[in-house]
């Protein structure tokens, strides 16, 4: 059975308090288009406007999660793709062959999922 998505971690899994940090995933379709998402934690956010001059802190595709354990973001962006909300919550970065032709992969099936062996909680 295809899953119905792939995520990429561009930066690798480095948290080291899953309360507070942020990571960056590029969510991948069987369509073969790749969303990005940036996954933050309320403490981290927090963190960033208390250390920061500026009234607002934005993000163009943040995601709040309680945590940022792997099972976490597997079961955000599960629940974003069963929605159907991907495409409004995560910008469209353009398809596996674009964004992966350094890499090789040409298709979903090419796409080596940096979640798939975790269990959702």
């Amino acid at each position: 059975m295809t899953p119905l998505f792939k995520v990429q971690l561009p930066t690798g899994y480095y948290i080291t308090d899953i309360f507070d940090d942020c990571i960056d995933a590029n969510i991948i379709l069987p369509n073969n288009l790749v969303y990005v998402a940036s996954f933050y934690t309320l403490k981290k956010v927090q963190s960033l406007m208390e250390n920061d001059e500026s009234p607002y802190f934005a993000d163009p595709d943040m995601i709040l999660t309680r945590d940022l354990k792997k099972s976490t973001i597997k079961k955000a962006i599960r629940t974003m793709v069963e929605e159907e909300s991907i495409a409004s919550l995560c910008s469209k970065i353009g398809t596996i062959q674009k964004i992966y032709r350094l890499s090789g992969y040409t298709s979903f099936k090419d796409v080596v999922d940096d979640l798939a062996d975790v269990e959702e909680e």
